[in-house]
């Protein structure tokens, strides 16, 4: 049980990861679109 817990914490984890990497990643495309202008 423990280890279960553990692992969902860690995937949760890597999901929070994940996201916020190509959360940026998006942003800094949309930025790199502004500057062209």
């Amino acid at each position: 049980m423990i280890y279960k817990a553990v692992s969902v914490r860690e995937s949760l984890f890597f999901i929070k990861e994940e996201e916020y990497f190509i959360n940026s990643h998006k942003k800094i495309i949309a930025e790199k679109k502004v500057n062209r202008k």
